[in-house]
C-alpha cells in the first residue's frame, strides 16, 4: 500500500495525522488505531510526514521601472518560471516597461557580483 493510499485509509477511518517537528502525530478515538494500522503507519511513516508537510513553492522576486515612472522600481514575485516570464513582460510592455530585473539570490551570484558588477543580477532593458 502506498503512502497516499494509507493517508486516505486513515482518514477515512476518522483518524487525523500531522506532522509535529520530524514526528508523526496521530488523533483518533479510542479504538481506532488498530494493532496492524499502528504498524503500517510506523513502515510509512517518513513517507506520510514528506506527504504531510508542505512545501514551499520557490519564488523569485522580479523588479521593474515604468517608463512613465522611471524613479520608482517595482517588486513581484514570480515562480520558479521568473526568467520566462520577465522576458514575457519585456516582450509583452516594450512599450510601458523601462527595465526589468530578476535579482541574485544565492551567496555564490552575490560573491561573484563583488568581483564582477556584471555577474550577479539580469537586467533586460526594453527599446522604445
Amino acid at each position: 500500500m502506498t503512502a497516499a493510499a494509507l493517508l486516505a485509509e486513515v482518514a477515512r477511518s476518522g483518524v487525523r495525522l500531522t506532522v509535529r517537528g520530524d514526528r508523526l502525530h496521530v488523533e483518533a478515538r479510542a479504538g481506532i488505531v488498530t494493532p496492524a494500522m499502528r504498524g503500517r503507519l510506523a513502515e510509512a511513516k517518513a513517507e506520510l510526514i514528506a506527504l504531510l508537510t508542505p512545501t514551499r513553492p520557490n519564488f523569485r522576486m522580479v523588479q521593474f521601472r515604468l517608463k512613465v515612472d522611471p524613479e520608482h522600481v517595482w517588486h513581484t514575485s514570480l515562480g520558479p518560471d521568473a526568467d520566462d516570464l520577465a522576458a514575457d513582460l519585456r516582450d509583452r510592455y516594450r512599450d510601458r516597461l523601462a527595465d526589468v530585473r530578476i535579482p541574485a539570490l544565492d551567496a555564490g551570484r552575490q560573491q561573484r557580483r563583488n568581483s564582477d558588477p556584471s555577474a550577479g543580477d539580469r537586467q533586460v532593458t526594453c527599446d522604445g
